[in-house]
Formats: C-alpha cells, structure tokens, sequence
C-alpha cells in the first residue's frame, strides 16, 4: 500500500476518533476501565502528531521547528477539547491535557532526525511515560485480579489491592485470614478513613457484605456509607446512599450489612447494585490519632 493512501487512511481514523472526546463515557463505565483514558488520550495525540511530522506541509521546515509546531497544534488542540467537553457532560482536566502533550512529544522523538537524537529525546519521554502511566497500568492489572476474587473485594493477599483503596497500606502483623490486612492510620478532624474507589463488582445476587475490622484502642465509632454513581448525578445527598454507623470494641470486630439494605437505604429510589462508585468506612469529629486493619471484604450469598 502506498504511503500516502496509509496517510490518508490514518487521518481518516483520527478525524473519526475526533468525536470520542465529547461523548459523555458515563454510560460505558461497565465496559471500559477509567484507566484506559489515559492511555487513549496518550496514543491518540501520539499518533495524531506523528501524522502530523510526515505532512507535507511542513516537511520544508527544520525538526526542531516542525517539531514544536506540531507540540504547540497538540496543545492547542488538547486546551479546545478540554474547554468544549463541559458542554457535552465531560469534564475538563489540565491532567488530560498534560497526558495529550506527552503523546505528541513522544511522537516528536521518535521523528528525529538522527539516531543519536532519536534515542536521547526517546530515552526521556520513555521514562516520563512510564512515570505517567505506571499507576494507570497498575490498576488495569489490579481490575484484572479483583474479577477472579470475586465475590471477595479485598482480602489484601494481592501485591496491589491496597490500592483499590483511598487510603492504607498492606501489614503483616495483623490478619483475620491470610498474612496481611490493610493499616488505615485515622487523623484527627471532621472525617477520617479509607474508601473502595473500584472493582466493586454487581452486589444483584449476593445477601450479605461482611468485613472484618480489627481495633487495637478503645471503643470506636465508624461508619459505613456505600452508594452507586447516580449519587453523585443526584447532588450525592447524605440521605440518597446507605450510611450506617458500627461501635468497633477492641479487637477483631466481624460486620455484616444485608445487601438488601443498601439497595433500599435512599428514601426515593433503589441503588443500582451493578453500578456501585464507593464503600466508604471512616470516623467523624476524631480528637486523636487512630488505627484500624481492615480484612476480609466480601459479599456473601
């Protein structure tokens, strides 16, 4: 295939993918991981930018020139679709234009003119990629294991699902099942705690959430609040999510909360048990420095 019809074919998919930005991807939350935005912000300016170092257009001008024309086109492009998208329910995010500006420098860098310049600037965006999408890659991998545990949410014996959690760090010392539970260190202040941000799973045919918390102090009051994504659409009022709270006494405190009342907690409708955004467990009003290690969460028929 000649290159130029490769040329137009690969414009053609990238004024296609064009779209895409605008579309409110609240609807295929089931479908596609969040983390996937940042590779696809990365890669679509990355071969955007590439296509555009091969233009004709600019083929009269010296690399360094070309080259920050082209990075100068991406971010003026990345800033227009990021001022637009709030009309199209997407919010806007300097991340995302910093993820589309790292797209097309990578693609720069590898248009370099000679090898010694392609492998230095390519060394540098290299790790600053990897920096930039370390974390992302981590959680589409930790999304991966957490559909084989299920229905267990978190029993902390991955190397990496302390981090479907806000706040913590894996420990050793104390298990109620396996080698390690999560430490979550609670500060003084209106609210303290630690929450599941993801892989939460569909509840629809389970009975029962049951968790484990172990208190190493004095009695404890915490609460539990779990709610859906439309929560959150809904001006996330208190009285629109299930919120509970549990006295943890010293020690190893076993919890248990019917599914069925998370579905009914809100007075005007019924939680979508397949589309659940967060289980929050935290303290209220803390005077003082706390620990809780938190273990075996999981739903239960």
């Amino acid at each position: 295939m000649p290159d130029s019809v490769r040329f137009r074919i690969a414009a053609l998919v990238i004024i296609g993918l064009i779209p895409l930005f605008f579309v409110d991807l609240g609807t295929w939350r089931r479908a596609f991981a969040p983390e996937l935005h940042t590779f696809a912000h990365v890669g679509f300016f990355a071969l955007l930018a590439w296509l555009a170092m091969q233009a004709p257009p600019l083929q009269s001008y010296r690399f360094p020139v070309r080259g920050g024309l082209v990075v100068l086109a991406a971010l003026a492009l990345g800033g227009t679709i990021e001022l637009i998208q709030p009309w199209f329910g997407r919010s806007a995010g300097l991340q995302d234009l910093w993820q589309d500006l790292l797209g097309a420098m990578a693609a720069v860098a590898l248009n370099a003119p000679t090898v010694a310049t392609r492998r230095a600037l390519g060394a540098v965006m290299a790790v600053i990629l990897v920096a930039e999408l370390y974390a992302p890659a981590i959680s589409l991998w930790d999304r991966g294991v957490a559909r084989i545990q299920f229905p267990v949410l978190s029993d902390f014996s991955t190397t990496f699902e302390h981090r479907r959690w806000s706040a913590g760090e894996p420990d050793d010392t104390v298990a109620r099942i396996g080698e390690r539970s999560l430490r979550v260190d609670l500060k003084p202040g209106r609210f303290s705690g630690t929450t599941l941000r993801r892989s939460l799973g569909d509840w629809s045919h389970y009975d029962t959430l049951e968790l484990s918390i172990y208190n190493p102090a004095a009695p404890l009051s915490i609460t539990i609040s779990i709610r859906d994504h439309d929560n959150a659409k809904r001006g996330g009022e208190y009285s629109d999510r299930f919120n509970r709270r549990f006295l943890l006494r010293p020690g190893w405190n076993d919890l248990a909360i019917a599914v069925d009342d998370v579905r009914n907690a809100p007075a005007q409708r019924q939680q979508h048990l397949d589309d659940l955004a967060m289980l929050a467990i935290f303290t209220a009003n803390l005077d003082e420095h706390r620990t809780l290690y938190l273990d075996r969460v999981r739903l239960s028929e």
